[in-house]
């Protein structure tokens, strides 16, 4: 609406995303004063918006489209689901063939991120054996060796060594290469990865004159009412109309009050709307620099509203 007829309209995928780190920390903050289920919400909404803002980068921020690296990379993500159905598990064939697919998606023009998010999908998320399966072997393998006369030599024992192995096996086995994935990539994420993201894309000095600029371009204007305004009108609207139509409902304990909060903190979108913004505004510095300072702006303004929104009404809530 800021930006119609104008250059710099080609930003409009900017407030779409929600930054799924940044708003799990504000809502921490205020996690007292909130049901735990809500967490489980904005999760999956920020998954879901941040697969939505990945496509609109591949649909509509990619110059030029190699057909047939792109259809070497579907090609090898269909492969990659088959696989799974199939009932392959083991990790380096889905690292082998996912950095092929991630490469092949680079070079198609499409931004990798696609080919992440894909690969993700078909990774097992099922566990081989089913729970009381695993559990019934493991115990039968651990009573063999708690009966043993003698201690128990893992080292000496070929028996003994062959027991615990399966142990293990069966321990794998229960869990989901998914999940362990995740439990391993968790660390170096958190704490290297995204940090790096963050600061490598954002590259602005933050002041009180580029705070103006952002509430007088139509870019600043665009962004900061889509992050703020857009996200609160979207996500707590289509749940009203959710609810009012009876086509889903809330998680146990959330009240449309709650998801007025989320909706709040959806509009934080550091990471994501920053790195569209680097992609839209790529050769126009002088947007690309009123863009990063009103995401800044923008999420800043949600975190704060958002926390002191959920904080209110769980305040009223414990004095009722």
């Amino acid at each position: 609406m800021f930006n119609w007829g104008l250059d710099s309209q080609i930003g409009w995928g900017i407030p779409m995303a929600t930054d799924t780190a940044f708003a799990l920390g504000v809502l921490t903050i205020v996690r007292k004063y909130i049901p735990a289920s809500l967490l489980a919400f904005i999760v999956g909404l920020a998954i879901v918006d941040d697969v939505g803002a990945i496509l609109v980068i591949a649909l509509f921020y990619t110059q030029e489209i190699s057909v047939i690296y792109l259809f070497s990379a579907c090609s090898l993500i269909t492969f990659l689901a088959v696989a799974n159905y199939a009932g392959v598990r083991q990790p380096i064939f889905y690292i082998i063939i996912g950095i092929a697919t991630w490469w092949m998606m680079l070079m198609s023009g499409v931004h990798a991120t696609v080919a992440g998010v894909a690969i993700a999908l078909t990774v097992p998320a099922r566990p081989k054996l089913a729970s009381a399966k695993s559990l019934d072997k493991a115990k039968t393998t651990i009573s063999s060796l708690q009966q043993e006369i003698e201690k128990v030599d893992v080292l000496g024992s070929q028996e003994d060594h062959k027991q615990v192995l399966e142990v293990r096996d069966l321990a794998e086995h229960a869990g989901t290469p998914l999940r362990r994935w995740e439990d391993v990539l968790h660390l170096p994420v958190a704490l290297f990865i995204l940090p790096l993201f963050a600061l490598t894309n954002a590259g602005v000095v933050f002041s009180f004159s580029s705070f103006i600029d952002s509430l007088q371009y139509p870019v600043g204007l665009g962004i900061i009412f889509g992050l703020v305004v857009g996200k609160f009108i979207g996500i707590s609207g289509a749940c009203w109309l959710g609810l009012h139509y009876k086509i889903g409902k809330l998680p146990k304990g959330v009240n449309i009050q709650h998801i007025i909060g989320a909706s709040l903190i959806a509009g934080i979108g550091f990471t994501m709307s920053t790195f569209i913004a680097t992609l839209g505004f790529d050769g126009q510095p002088e947007h690309l620099h009123n863009a990063k300072t009103s995401i800044l702006v923008a999420s800043v303004m949600s975190a704060f509203l958002g926390a002191l929104y959920l904080r209110f009404i769980g305040s009223n809530k414990r004095k009722k």
